[in-house]
């Protein structure tokens, strides 16, 4: 070996130690970095041919343990969901309340229990009967309430929809931009190990939302699809599309077509966990869809009790058949088959209310009672 060709060899041994000393300094500055991945030298032997022997740098190394990172990614999905979920049900929770809460659902139809057992004691005293209609209408402004709170919650999550199908679209056109320009690096020998760290940044931002799957094409680029196999980057990026709604009412619903669903450049998709995998998106449709309608089912079924109860002869000999009782339903009586929503309409029949034109005697006397009977009367 000539004394050139050593200086050579020992020259790029040296521009290797200083490239790996600096490779090493950048993996610990940017330990604690969103989106670092380790890096490492990559090199090779030179040969003679090469402009004589010694070491050759092929370049950096992304170090990613991409079993590892798909984990982590469904980990933010399902933790993004159930936080989700547990504020949703929270809400509706503390609509509710507890028994031992002033307000509470329990806490009402307790008062009301009361009023009608106080009324019946003196049923002349229409301080008492005035107590039984403030109680019947704090029970039904209550099931209001809760019917309300319950709505919200299903408005709120149409529009959390909205926001996270945007959010989506927008990550995905940056990681076809990413893509594109981390081809173009590669293709001309350079580093790209910035813009992947870049990348990966950009679909963990939007791993709560759903955890993207991921797999390496030739090149640098990356494909990107659902947990279910809907492909929402290849050559270019999918559109993912949603119409939110101005306002959600309770026989809203996806099956109607009320609701809007999700569609992939115009096809419809399922918008389940087995499609979208467990993450914020699939969790919202299933609170808007599912969750929130069946507890509002719940409650309705409380409503239907309380209206029947009150209207049947048993309660009330003086109603002539179909007619409302205490509670109606938005005024009217109950249908035999009542939409969806009820505890948002249950309200008390005006005919026992002062305010709007009636008269407390009626709770004592009956509803179709014409006109006020003894005032010891009791069995109304």
């Amino acid at each position: 070996m000539s004394i050139g060709s050593a200086l050579n060899a020992a020259l790029s041994g040296l521009a290797a130690s200083s490239r790996a000393a600096a490779t090493v300094s950048s993996n610990v500055a940017n330990a604690m970095t969103e989106g670092y991945a380790r890096r490492e030298l990559a090199l090779s032997a030179r040969s003679v041919g090469d402009s004589g022997s010694g070491v050759r740098i092929d370049g950096e190394r992304r170090i990613i343990d991409t079993a590892l990172l798909a984990d982590r990614r469904a980990a933010d999905a399902r933790a993004g969901a159930a936080a989700m979920n547990e504020a949703a049900i929270g809400r509706i929770a503390a609509a509710i309340g507890t028994p031992d809460e002033d307000g509470s659902l329990s806490e009402r139809v307790a008062r009301f229990e009361a009023a009608l057992v106080a009324a019946a004691g003196r049923p002349e005293d229409e301080g008492r009967l005035g107590r039984v209609l403030d109680a019947a209408g704090a029970l039904a402004g209550g099931l209001n309430g809760i019917a309300a709170a319950i709505t919200r919650e299903r408005e709120e999550a149409d529009r959390s929809i909205a926001g996270q199908v945007e959010r989506l679209n927008t990550a995905l056109e940056q990681v076809h931009m990413l893509n594109r320009d981390i081809l173009r690096l590669q293709s001309g020998g350079q580093s790209s190990a910035a813009l992947e760290d870049q990348r990966q940044s950009v679909i963990d931002a939007v791993a709560d939302i759903l955890p993207l799957r991921q797999m390496d094409r030739p090149g640098g680029a990356v494909v990107l699809y659902t947990h279910g196999g809907v492909m929402l980057l290849e050559a270019r990026p999918a559109r993912i599309g949603f119409e939110p709604a101005a306002v959600i009412d309770p026989q809203m619903s996806i099956a109607n077509g009320a609701l809007s669903g999700l569609s992939v450049n115009g096809r419809a998709v399922a918008a389940g966990a087995a499609t979208l995998g467990s993450g914020t998106l699939a969790a919202a449709f299933d609170l808007r869809d599912n969750l929130a309608p069946q507890a509002l089912g719940w409650v309705d079924g409380l409503a239907q009790d309380l209206v029947q109860r009150f209207a049947g002869p048993a309660a009330d000999p003086s109603l002539p058949p179909g007619a409302a009782g205490l509670f109606t339903d938005a005024g009217a009586a109950l249908a035999p088959d009542p939409a969806a929503g009820l505890a948002g309409r249950i309200a008390i029949n005006s005919l026992v209310d002062p305010a709007a034109g009636g008269a407390l005697w009626r709770l004592r006397d009956g509803l179709g009672a014409a006109a006020p009977g003894p005032a010891g009367h009791a069995a109304g």
